[in-house]
Formats: structure tokens, sequence, C-alpha cells
């Protein structure tokens, strides 16, 4: 997400959920994909950290198989999942995507 308009409409109008330091909010937006926004929030670190969060996320995001098209989700991370590592922050994201409906689960064979 890059427009202003879709931020704005996304915090105004979203859901809001918390577990542990994850703040989500997600609404769908018409259209067959899934865009994402993700917030290091105030004295996450530095920006080299900042990234770092941000590339870990949206890897999880781009393997997550059985996510769900057409929603705009927005992300907020505080401080506290700053010394957790990559399958940790993976673990918990796809936890809270699962609580919220946003992610199919698999049949177990």
């Amino acid at each position: 997400m890059k427009r202003k308009s879709d931020i704005n409409n996304v915090f105004d109008k979203a859901r809001v959920k918390r577990q542990g330091g994850f703040t989500l909010r997600a609404i769908e937006n018409g259209v067959n994909i899934t865009r994402l926004l993700i917030i290091p929030m105030h004295g996450y670190g530095n920006a080299v950290e900042r990234n770092l969060l941000k590339r870990r996320v949206r890897e999880i995001f781009r393997h997550c198989e059985n996510l769900i098209p057409g929603y705009d989700i927005v992300i907020a991370v505080n401080k506290v999942e700053k010394e957790n590592d990559y399958f940790t922050l993976k673990s918990k994201i796809e936890r809270l995507l699962m609580h919220n409906n946003l992610i199919t689960r698999g049949i177990d064979i």
C-alpha cells in the first residue's frame, strides 16, 4: 500500500486485533491481491533493525501459502518483538493471521 487514501481507509474502518507485540488491522480491498504495510512502532531501534524487521515480515507473507487474497493488512510491531528471530516471528504472525481468519487451515492427510 502506498496511497495515503488506502492507508487512511484501513486505519478508519478496520478492526484492531492485538496479540503479543503485534497490532493487526485488516480490511477487504475489493481486489484479488493482498497489500501489506509494516510499521515498526516508536523506539523499535535504528534504521538497520527496522529494515531487517520489514524484510523478515515481507518474507513471511511471501511464503504464506494459505493467505486469503483481497485484503489490505497493516501490521504494527512493538519493540518487545525486537529480540525474536525469523522463525519466532513467523509462528507469531501465522497465529495472529489464523485467529483473524486471514489464512485458511490446511488439511492434514
